[in-house]
């Protein structure tokens, strides 16, 4: 992922696992590998934040739609905070995501993926944070989907008002090369936050 700043840039590594224990439960894990570049100074590289945390599928219906899925998330609080690789502190996160597909067009072979995320994250030493997310996905065919994403946070960045909340807007496409490996793309930007544009990519695999 690339970030650009009003002070500087970003990137990004997230190297990420996901088990699936069984059909409801699986475990997951992030090592993110970050390289901050500012305007004035030097690039600092190094690890972010380590995640590690849980989902559960609490609902699904006899389709696979719609579906509820409580998450727990822990970050240990691994990149050092002074070279702005992470927030300086474990937090801890828990949230409900939810969704549903509507299936459109006369061959049945389109639909949309509906979904929405809502969490609380702790810290030790700052306000904790509320935030909610929601994405559309609309399927063309097996391989080819287009996205648009949209979330929020209550966070209070240094010089903000009150009610300048982060929102965060993105639109991609996700593309299946094979039946195990997709890749993703999204641009976007957040408002009332220094990050000016966001540039991600991804590769997922299954095994």
């Amino acid at each position: 992922t690339f970030t650009d700043f009003e002070n500087g840039e970003q990137w990004r590594f997230d190297p990420y696992g996901r088990w699936g224990i069984n059909e409801d439960f699986a475990i997951f894990g992030r090592v993110p590998i970050i390289s901050n570049k500012p305007d004035s100074g030097d690039r600092e590289t190094g690890i972010g934040d380590i995640a590690l945390g849980l989902e559960l599928l609490a609902y699904e219906d006899i389709f696979k739609y719609p579906w509820l899925i409580p998450h727990l998330e822990v970050t240990l609080g691994t990149g050092d905070e002074d070279k702005g690789l992470g927030e300086g502190d474990a937090t801890f996160k828990v949230g409900l995501g939810a969704g549903t597909t509507t299936d459109i067009g006369e061959t049945g072979k389109q639909s949309i993926d509906w979904a929405a995320d809502v969490a609380y994250r702790t810290h030790d030493d700052r306000d904790n944070v509320f935030s909610g997310a929601a994405s559309i996905v609309w399927n063309l065919n097996e391989k080819f989907a287009l996205i648009a994403e949209i979330g929020v946070n209550d966070e209070k960045l240094p010089g903000a008002e009150d009610s300048d909340y982060p929102i965060t807007m993105l639109g991609g496409m996700w593309y299946g090369i094979t039946d195990a490996l997709v890749a993703r793309i999204h641009v976007g930007s957040v408002a009332n936050s220094p990050e000016d544009a966001i540039i991600a990519l991804e590769m997922d695999g299954t095994f």
